[in-house]
């Protein structure tokens, strides 16, 4: 059985999500920031970086959030939750797994840090500003993307979805992305899956 370590609301939701959408066995042990569970040496055993996700399958010990959903998907994944090599939907979809982190989730998390998690005199709220600026410019990009199709690589549920939904949830803890319809639009569409009421609920 596959072991997550989870803290809610973090990016361990996408590795919920996914293996809820493999229907694969898994055992998810929560852990609490304010607790100080993150540092602890037996968790600091599994990832020393101290972050989440963190899994373990059999011999397998991993962290990053893309990187297990890749590994899932590899391992255990049906081939429709992956386009088609050979077509180009394929070439979006990797796109918009890797932008999901890299472009859009990393200025959501300081707009989030900075308004809402940090306390209040250790907030920027130059930083904030700064990375809504950057978080907008990824959510217009979706937005124009789910203008034409209803998921974000084309008409199918992929996992680049799983990932790209993730700075929604998070963004939604300020509303950063509510003057974008299309994105919001979705982002509801999303909700109703159960495997991410499931890791919403987890």
């Amino acid at each position: 059985m596959i072991t997550v370590y989870h803290v809610k609301f973090s990016r361990s939701l996408r590795v919920i999500w996914m293996l809820e959408e493999l229907g694969l066995d898994y055992e998810v042990k929560t852990l609490s920031m304010m607790d100080g569970d993150l540092r602890k040496p037996e968790f600091l055993a599994i990832n020393p970086l101290g972050l989440v996700p963190a899994i373990v399958d059999g011999d397998v010990t991993m962290c990053e959030s893309g990187a297990i959903v890749q590994y899932l998907l590899d391992k255990y994944g049906p081939a429709d939750l992956v386009p088609a090599k050979d077509t180009a939907d394929y070439a979006h979809y990797l796109q918009w797994f890797h932008l999901a982190e890299a472009t859009a989730t990393n200025p959501v998390g300081d707009v989030v840090q900075n308004k809402r998690i940090k306390p209040e005199p250790m907030r920027i709220p130059e930083q904030a500003d700064w990375a809504t600026q950057k978080a907008h410019k990824a959510f217009t990009m979706m937005e124009t993307q789910l203008a034409t199709t209803t998921h974000i690589a084309g008409d199918s549920f992929t996992a680049a979805d799983i990932m790209v939904t993730y700075p929604l949830i998070l963004g939604s803890l300020v509303k950063l992305a509510d003057e974008f319809p299309n994105c919001q639009a979705y982002f509801d569409r999303m909700k109703q899956r159960p495997g991410l009421q499931a890791a919403m609920n987890a």
